[in-house]
């Protein structure tokens, strides 16, 4: 077990014990969780402290903060009009939703980063918005279409 110097989003810091696997890849820091920590690859620097599952939220939804997929709504909150018109879908099942990283970051979780779209308005984002060079310029975009509805 190694102990790791960290520092949150507000300049503190914390110290997080990892462990390693006799390969040497770091396991997830979730209590009782042995699995290997999830490779972000080394283009984007190596690897979370937690699981593939619980990263994705699939290990109890709340069990990390980072667990896009437990942030997901009900609805497809291109309702508002964030995207230049209102979304009329009708939402059936939960498979109707994706949560979608507004800045592209996939290892960006942070609500203010995500949001939940239907696959109809996730398309559109995608090909009409092409791939946004960060989070301040889609919620520039975002918040000048929701005006047009208000």
């Amino acid at each position: 077990m190694f102990s790791h110097l960290f520092e949150n989003e507000d300049g503190s810091s914390f110290i997080q014990h990892i462990e390693y696997n006799k390969n040497g890849n770091p396991i997830c820091v979730i209590e009782d969780c042995y699995n290997s920590a999830h490779n972000k690859g080394k283009n984007h620097g190596g690897y979370l402290l937690v699981c593939k599952a619980h990263y994705k939220g699939e290990k109890g939804a709340n069990a990390i903060k980072g667990g896009y997929k437990a942030k997901k709504k009900s609805y497809c909150e291109n309702m508002d009009g964030r995207l230049g018109f209102e979304c009329s879908a009708e939402i059936h099942d939960d498979s109707m939703l994706t949560v979608d990283h507004i800045d592209e970051d996939h290892y960006n979780n942070e609500d203010k980063n995500l949001h939940t779209l239907c696959h109809n308005c996730h398309n559109y984002k995608t090909r009409f918005y092409g791939r946004v060079k960060s989070y301040d310029e889609m919620t520039k975009i975002m918040d000048k279409n929701r005006k047009k509805f208000k």
